[in-house]
């Protein structure tokens, strides 16, 4: 049998909230304060991690720009260096062709198993932050390969095929420098490690073209 008044005392109880050394009256119409609660097997809270991914992601779309842009100057470079010299070429063979038809297969490639790869591990879902690392990139491929056919609007077949080389290669000079002096390195051993990364470079690209 419910007792007079058992209703209202229940409904007073249930405004009440447990702090750490009493009970203190919530009003019904306020919400009570959320509270971040430290997990109990000493893991970051969730708005812990959710304030790291967003400081990390301007260096996560860094290292993914400089990650793609790398590999297509090591891979058009390639195909640059596999050119024949005693060729005459024509409207239908040009360099500049092979390197665009190259760089667009690149990015048709890298784009597909991106998007298939960010399918699987994210359960059919496609997050915001891999739709901007994708598009970063695309993007960095595309310069990339502008970058090498551009020295062929400007001069003949053999001159742009020496410029463009130039050009990738000095792209990888520059960002193993800034890397090096990133570690606060000297000069001199930042100038050491280039070379050691341009002779890595070349050492990729003797074994790449091995076939041809």
């Amino acid at each position: 049998m419910t007792q007079p008044g058992g209703d209202n005392q229940a409904e007073a109880q249930s405004n009440l909230i447990l702090v750490q050394d009493g009970i203190e009256e919530n009003p019904i119409n306020e919400p009570a304060n959320e509270i971040d609660y430290p997990t109990l097997d000493g893991k970051p809270k969730a708005s812990e991690l959710t304030k790291d991914v967003l400081e990390s992601r301007p260096q996560r779309r860094l290292h993914e720009v400089i990650t793609m842009a790398i590999y297509f100057s090591l891979s058009l470079l390639t195909v640059i260096i596999a050119l024949p010299w005693d060729v005459e070429f024509g409207d239908h063979a040009t360099p500049e062709k092979d390197i665009f038809l190259t760089g667009a297969g690149l990015l048709m490639a890298h784009a597909l198993a991106f998007f298939l790869a960010t399918q699987y591990v994210e359960h059919g879902r496609f997050s915001g932050l891999n739709a901007d690392l994708f598009w970063s990139q695309l993007v960095a491929g595309a310069v990339v390969t502008f970058v090498a056919i551009t020295p062929f609007f400007f001069v003949g077949h053999n001159a742009g095929v020496v410029a463009s080389e130039l050009l990738l290669l000095g792209f990888i000079a520059v960002v193993s420098y800034f890397t090096a002096r990133s570690a606060s390195v000297s000069r001199i051993r930042a100038l050491l490690y280039v070379m050691a990364v341009v002779s890595g470079a070349f050492l990729v690209l003797w074994v790449k073209n091995l076939t041809h």
